[in-house]
């Protein structure tokens, strides 16, 4: 981001922090921006090659039957054509926000690609009552899941009315619907019109629709669903549907088949090649344990033409060629062997060696707006040992950990001296940038870093490191995913000046999903991660209070505030509940305002507590993608929150020079 200073109407025109009132006071909101009506209704539409002789043969439907009444039309950058094999490397089914980052988002609606509202998706038009506490979506007439099953109101209804609170599924209500410590509910007006309801004004609504965590809203079919529950064929059927897929537990069966909660596990949607959806591609080779490679092919029934009436995507079919380490990554990139990708192989370290093989590879870079900042030191101040929790939630023992960390040391050596220092903060040169927050303790200085940690570790051995109060050795492990090597790399570094100021620090690189099953389980000492959200943190408020379970300083703390039913969920005080309630009126308010003078007071709490230490801005982000590789935009946001590069439509990206027929399975 640039570091001048902007305008506040600028940053909230760049962020989507737009005026409530406006959207509260619309009748209806059409949100076609981006979008455009078919310009000429007598034109017939087209479709992929394949999928021609599919409907000529009789085996589908013709593809004016299978789109709605009223498709919705995305202007490709450049018209696309038909064909192409979109080559990517995965870390296999722990990597699935990759599979949503690519293909999967498909929310009521969207987010527009310059994050400033949202725009049309599944849902045409929206409806907020005054007191924004009743949502009404209306649905598009004779859209269709990827089996041609109509798609209505009744699939919405059914997730939150059937699947939620299931006694032997113990799925609850998603985070997005929990507004002023009750659920939402979701009711069906008719086949095409479905309403949320909130007890309490929830002004942030909209933008959590447009978030991933919105997913469960659109992508479970209800006649599909059915079948894998009890309540709707009988104990006595399940049973026997379950031992004959080899499963004995109604939860791993159902978790297997239709909805997975956990994030450790191949969920059904990029699994199960039966599994209805209303993405571009559909399942075809299945992601699991075994699997070495994951193949999409393109769905018959997709809802998306561009402004000629050909039917999306573009490209036949994605391959996931999976990797268990990001060397070979490296290697199929340089050696012209992926097409398109940021994640995983887009480091700092990586680039000389990309940028030196670009001609051999046949690829240019696109630049991203990575996160706010490039590594988030969590200590967990929730930790279940009271020893170690009293030790991490002393400020003065992060103050003294921070001191002790030399930032440009790291940036030069790890981020090849893109960034500068800076705590986990919002950045500079928008409404909710806090000085105090964002400067902080960077000082590097062993001798500030030892008077911090005097006061909580005195006793040392006679090595010199610190010990327990009992005098039993201290030794922290701090975790990181293999998944983002720069990551482990900060770790090492950390872990050496640690040892300089007498504690002990073991590093445990690990893959996400066991780092994630010790974060969810709060089993963790420490670990690391990127920071909040590049541009607003109101939506990804991670490093400020315990907003989700990323908030690893506190995530029990979060877990509690998700889902307080959650064993390992504990009520936060003081000012950690100080924020949770701050956070609660934010999402009560559709007043930009407001929203932002209530983020700025947790912004100053979390100042005050240091909860989170940081080490440097996050420059630079960027990708690869083949030069016959079309309609990718040259810069993109990045950011969980806005799932990068899906914003930017994925399915109108094409190859000019190439042509690929999948073989479609039945």
């Amino acid at each position: 981001m640039n570091k001048s200073r902007i305008s506040r109407r600028e940053f909230l025109q760049l962020t989507g922090i737009n005026s409530a009132a406006a959207a509260l006071a619309a009748a209806a909101v059409p949100l076609t921006q981006g979008v455009t009506a078919f310009a000429n209704a007598a034109t017939p539409y087209t479709e992929a090659p394949a999928l021609a002789a599919r409907a000529k043969s009789g085996d589908i439907p013709p593809v004016e039957q299978r789109l709605p009444d009223n498709p919705m039309v995305v202007n490709a950058a450049t018209v696309g054509r038909y064909g192409g094999n979109w080559r990517m490397a995965s870390l296999g089914p722990n990597d699935t926000a990759m599979y949503l980052r690519v293909y999967a988002y498909e929310p009521l609606v969207r987010w527009n690609q310059e994050w400033t509202g949202v725009i049309s998706n599944v849902a045409e038009s929206y409806e907020v009552n005054p007191s924004a506490t009743e949502y009404t979506f209306h649905l598009r007439s004779g859209m269709k899941w990827s089996d041609g099953l109509p798609f209505t109101a009744d699939d919405i209804v059914f997730f939150f009315n059937e699947i939620v609170g299931e006694p032997d599924l113990l799925i609850p209500m998603p985070f997005y619907m929990q507004n002023g410590g009750a659920d939402g509910t979701v009711s069906k007006i008719d086949d095409l019109t479905v309403k949320f309801t909130f007890t309490q004004p929830y002004g942030l609504f909209i933008k959590q629709v447009a978030s991933p965590a919105s997913q469960p809203s659109t992508c479970i079919q209800a006649e599909y669903a059915k079948k894998y529950m009890a309540k709707f064929i009988g104990w006595d059927q399940l049973n026997a549907d379950m031992l004959a897929a080899g499963f004995t537990s109604y939860w791993e069966y159902f978790s297997h088949f239709v909805y997975s909660l956990s994030g450790y596990r191949p969920d059904p949607i990029y699994n199960n090649p039966g599994h209805p959806t209303l993405y571009p591609y559909v399942v075809d080779q299945p992601l699991d344990f075994s699997a070495t490679q994951a193949t999409f092919v393109r769905n018959p029934y997709y809802w998306k033409v561009d402004q000629t009436g050909q039917q999306y995507p573009y490209i036949d079919q994605l391959t996931f060629n999976i990797y268990a380490d990001i060397s070979t990554m490296l290697l199929m990139a340089i050696n012209g062997e992926i097409d398109m990708q940021d994640r995983h192989i887009a480091t700092q370290a990586n680039k000389p060696l990309l940028v030196a093989n670009q001609e051999k590879g046949d690829y240019t870079f696109f630049n991203t707006k990575a996160d706010s900042n490039a590594f988030a030191i969590h200590f967990n101040l929730t930790h279940k040992d009271p020893v170690r929790r009293a030790i991490f939630g002393s400020v003065d023992f992060r103050i003294g950990m921070s001191h002790a960390i030399d930032r440009q040391a790291i940036i030069d050596i790890v981020l090849i001296g893109q960034g500068k220092p800076y705590q986990a903060a919002p950045l500079e040169g928008t409404p909710f940038y806090n000085s105090q927050l964002a400067t902080q303790y960077l000082e590097y200085s062993v001798t500030k870093a030892n008077e911090a940690l005097d006061k909580v570790l005195p006793n040392k051995d006679v090595q010199g490191m610190r010990t327990l109060p009992n005098g039993d050795p201290l030794v922290i492990v701090i975790e990181t995913s293999t998944s983002g090597p720069d990551h482990g790399n900060a770790a090492n570094l950390c872990v050496q000046y640690w040892h300089e100021v007498g504690v002990s620090v073991v590093h445990l690189p690990e893959d996400r999903a066991t780092l994630y099953s010790h974060k969810d389980a709060n089993d963790l000492d420490a670990m690391i991660w990127s920071g909040d959200g590049v541009i607003n943190p109101i939506l990804e408020a991670r490093c400020y209070m315990p907003f989700s379970n990323e908030a690893a300083w506190g995530v029990a703390w979060a877990l509690w505030y998700i889902d307080p039913g959650n064993p390992v969920a504990e009520a936060p005080t003081g000012p950690v509940l100080a924020t949770c309630q701050l956070y609660d009126q934010i999402k009560s308010t559709a007043n930009e305002t407001t929203q932002i003078n209530l983020m700025n007071q947790i912004l100053q709490i979390a100042a005050d507590n240091f909860f989170c230490m940081g080490v440097s801005t996050s420059e630079g982000g960027y990708g690869i993608r083949k030069n016959s590789l079309k309609n990718v935009p040259e810069n993109m946001i990045g950011s969980w929150v806005f799932p990068n590069p899906a914003p930017y439509n994925c399915f109108t990206f094409y190859f000019e020079n190439k042509v690929f027929l999948p073989t479609i399975r039945k």
